[in-house]
């Protein structure tokens, strides 16, 4: 068997999102969110929404201090790759999932990130 025959072509999604530290409107969208994922991709992995277990800094530009940041990561891998006649239709439903979160979570900016993996798929049932 060769590598190709084993090898499964994704796109994996990860972002970050605030964790709220108290039972709030978030979690509703978040929720929402989540279950659109799972509907959508097929699944979606995200770590605890409280507490969270993901912690960083990042500057912020009024007090050019490091501000704290409590985050939950998020992942999803899509079957669409980049040069699939789908995929400018799966960047337009990031940049709308996006706009959706930093509008429902208060955020200017949601870190997203997209990336072409291999997923192995050898002793797959």
């Amino acid at each position: 068997m060769d590598d190709a025959s084993v090898l499964e072509k994704r796109t994996r999604i990860i972002f970050l999102v605030p964790s709220p530290s108290t039972l709030s409107p978030h979690d509703e969208l978040l929720n929402a969110v989540f279950t659109e994922l799972n509907e959508d991709f097929g699944g979606v992995t995200y770590s605890n929404t409280r507490p969270a277990v993901f912690h960083g800094f990042w500057l912020d530009p009024t007090t050019q201090l490091p501000a704290p940041d409590s985050s939950i990561l998020v992942m999803i891998d899509a079957s669409i790759v980049d040069g699939d006649s789908g995929f400018t239709e799966l960047l337009a439903y990031l940049g709308t999932l996006k706009r959706r979160l930093q509008d429902g979570l208060g955020q200017k900016l949601i870190w997203m990130t997209i990336h072409q993996v291999s997923r192995l798929t050898a002793a797959d049932p």
